[in-house]
């Protein structure tokens, strides 16, 4: 099955994610120290949670960047 959001080799799939960024209170903050391609981001975003990303690849954090847009 292709996954049309799968930007990373270790790409999640954003509605998981968002399934468990609800853990989480909304308005809170989740940290993601390895951001990737940003899902866990767009995905906070998505369930009205803030976030913090960390990337130490430019090309990643470039892909997370145009996610959020």
């Amino acid at each position: 099955m292709l996954q049309k959001d799968k930007f990373h080799l270790t790409g999640k799939p954003t509605a998981l994610m968002e399934e468990l960024v609800k853990i989480v209170p909304e308005e809170s903050i989740i940290l993601d120290p390895f951001i990737g391609s940003g899902t866990t981001a767009v995905a906070a975003r998505k369930q009205n949670r803030n976030f913090i990303g960390i990337e130490k690849s430019k090309t990643y954090y470039q892909i997370a960047l145009e996610r959020l847009k």
